[in-house]
């Protein structure tokens, strides 16, 4: 990294209390950590002065101390809310003093250094600009997600801007979307033509549930086989000769700024006598969930072997009884809890109970059947 006049750093939102894929950031892509991987990306770009993982005061967070200390880089934590990203973002710029200002994705480890590279020369070499965006080729955008480079004088408008929980929880939306023209009137974008190939695949690259985990390892196996550096243009050159690899995680929702986040709880009572069956049934209609529609998910569980069997497929256990719902509730705030019970010992009491405590609905599955109805059932609970 080399110094400039205009101070330049890159700042990675993170977080390790994703609902949809628990500690994502820690998620292993052959032998390296998602954020790993994004700090790399990020290392190997010329015009960065700083690298800066932005991340909040919650407890689970504490582990960045020691990544970012063996990474080299900086770490802030942001002690306002939590779902404060604008916020975040914005304070973390002013603390380290950045001029040019590049919101760089930590959940996607394809990030693509000449292009950051690209963006911040052009906004360097356009005083008058504010903020750089991507030129289309016939309509279509380049393949790149969570890349925004700007001078933080915008980010402190868009701060000042953001006036509700749905513009300060994203991204920086309400100038990206243009939501107060008035507001943003003055402010002039300079466009970057990227390498033709960026814009060859439309497919998400970003790392949200376990079914990008998969599409993601996928890529990277298929590279390690053939000795290929493991980057997006390779990745890319990977996806036109096998699409059928997009398979993996097309599928995946992709959450928009007027999405409510829905959480659920499955609350596994115990094991019945035929073994462990409805615990991964009940796993399978958790990933449909996730993947399909979006919602985070949690699960309570009765023992250690069946915690082990819900962590396996990326999903975040807890072992407890039913009395543990309710203080649960204060660190997951679940719209519904669903109640996997094996055995038919669930009563209509402690339904009752748990519903009049966190206000929250309920359904019972006796006996998991057909994963996709489940979930179709569990999403319309969660919709009325």
């Amino acid at each position: 990294m080399i110094a400039t006049k205009q101070k330049t750093a890159a700042f990675v939102p993170v977080r390790l209390s994703s609902s949809r894929l628990p500690e994502k950031h820690l998620k292993f892509i052959g032998g390296k950590t998602l954020l790993s991987w994004v700090i790399l990306r990020l290392k190997a770009a010329q015009e960065l002065d700083e690298i800066v993982i932005c991340t909040t005061s919650e407890k689970q967070n504490e582990q960045l101390k020691e990544i970012t200390g063996s990474e080299d880089v900086s770490l802030f934590i942001y002690d306002g809310n939590p779902d404060d990203v604008v916020g975040r973002l914005t304070v973390a710029a002013v603390k380290h003093s950045a001029e040019i200002c590049v919101l760089a994705s930590g959940d996607c480890p394809l990030l693509s250094s000449e292009t950051i590279d690209q963006m911040v020369r052009t906004l360097k070499e356009n005083s008058e600009a504010d903020n750089v965006l991507f030129s289309d080729i016939n309509g279509r955008f380049p393949i790149h997600e969570g890349i925004i480079v700007s001078r933080r004088t915008l980010w402190e408008l868009a701060d000042k801007y953001s006036d509700t929980a749905a513009l300060r929880e994203h991204q920086f939306p309400v100038f990206l979307r243009n939501v107060y023209p008035d507001k943003f009137s003055h402010i002039k974008n300079v466009y970057v033509k990227d390498a033709d190939i960026f814009y060859s695949v439309n497919h998400r690259i970003s790392i949200d549930t376990p079914d990008d985990l998969k599409f993601i390892n996928r890529l990277y196996d298929i590279l390690q086989t053939t000795g290929v550096e493991f980057n997006l243009k390779n990745a890319i050159a990977v996806l036109i000769k096998n699409p059928e690899i997009t398979d993996l995680n097309k599928h995946v929702y992709r959450k928009t700024l007027e999405d409510i986040t829905h959480r659920v709880v499955f609350f596994v009572s115990e094991k019945p006598l035929n073994g462990y069956g409805h615990v991964r049934r009940a796993v399978e209609t958790a990933g449909i969930l996730v993947n399909r529609y979006g919602v985070g998910v949690r699960f309570l569980t009765f023992d250690e072997p069946s915690k082990k069997i819900i962590e396996e497929s990326g999903l975040r256990a807890d072992v407890g009884a039913a009395d543990k719902l309710i203080p649960f509730h204060k660190e997951f705030p679940f719209d519904v809890v669903v109640f996997v019970d094996g055995n038919d010992t669930i009563t209509q009491e402690l339904i009752d109970s748990i519903k009049a405590s966190v206000n929250a609905k309920a359904i019972v599955l006796s006996e998991p059947g057909v994963a996709d109805n489940s979930a179709e059932e569990i999403f319309q609970v969660l919709g009325n």
